[in-house]
């Protein structure tokens, strides 16, 4: 399975250490570009986080039928795991 440039790691938990360190050092960058005028030269980036069911997960049939690749957010109280991605984001907002 191919994975996508922005994917970053798997964590069980929101509060896993790497997710939070993660997230500290997207912030500490981001503001670090803002303090010395960088945003038109560096976009910005965004920490996301996706649910994914498990195997035998008892909310499966919540999710059962829409559409050919499931759908898109898993809530976080369904997930048993997450994926997590960094992505740049446009500093003009568009």
């Amino acid at each position: 399975m191919d994975r996508s440039e922005t994917y970053r790691f798997t964590v069980e938990s929101l509060t896993d250490p790497r997710l939070v360190a993660l997230r500290e050092r997207v912030k500490h960058v981001n503001a670090t570009n803002k303090h010395y005028g960088l945003e038109e030269e560096i976009p910005r980036f965004r920490v996301s986080v996706f649910g994914r069911l498990g195997k035998n997960s008892p909310q499966k049939a919540l999710y059962a039928g829409r559409g050919r690749f499931g759908p898109f957010r898993i809530k976080n109280a369904h997930a048993s795991r997450f994926d997590v991605y960094v992505h740049e984001v446009c500093s003009r907002g568009f």
